[in-house]
């Protein structure tokens, strides 16, 4: 069976995907409209054809396929892109700001925890001194251990927002 690729006959580009046959009857039933049949696989996103020298080869040659870069996607705040030349498409590249949220991230959940476990020694605290009692030691140390980690975490997420660059975001102490 032929494999056959279709492309767009004014601007070369490929279709995705391809189609097996060998009735000649059914390719031609299958090609979409504008299209012109090519027997073989192309990649439609590293590969066209050129339709102008197509047009000045000889009969039966076959269409002239040269390599082809699509336009990259849209740059958003997350994300740009880069042409990858060995495998022939764009790749994702993180931006700064999704740098530093890939960064924050562990942190607040850090934080998260932190908060959660503020509960019982706040609440010890505050039922000691809604009866009048002294104010329990541990949870007193606990309450105060635990803030202390949490300035560390805010120090440390400060440090992220006010990084200018990725190599400046990788030099930022993220320890304890």
């Amino acid at each position: 069976m032929k494999e056959y690729s279709f492309y767009d006959r004014e601007t070369g580009l490929f279709a995705a995907g391809c189609f097996g046959t060998n009735d000649e009857a059914s390719l031609a039933l299958n090609t979409p409209a504008g299209h012109v049949a090519a027997e073989g696989r192309f990649d439609h996103l590293s590969q066209r054809v050129d339709v102008a020298a197509t047009a000045l080869a000889a009969d039966g040659e076959g269409p002239v396929v040269v390599a082809y870069q699509p336009p990259a996607p849209p740059d958003d705040e997350l994300r740009t892109w880069a042409w990858d030349g060995e495998s022939k498409r764009w790749r994702e590249q993180p931006t700064l700001e999704a740098l530093r949220n890939a960064a924050r991230a562990p942190l607040l959940a850090k934080l998260q925890e932190m908060d959660a476990a503020l509960i019982r020694p706040a609440g010890e605290i505050a039922q000691a001194q809604a009866l009048g009692e002294p104010v329990p030691a541990g949870a007193l140390a606990k309450l105060q251990s635990l803030n202390g980690a949490k300035a560390v975490i805010r120090q440390q997420l400060a440090a992220i927002t006010a990084s200018q660059s990725p190599e400046e975001l990788n030099s930022i102490d993220l320890t304890e």
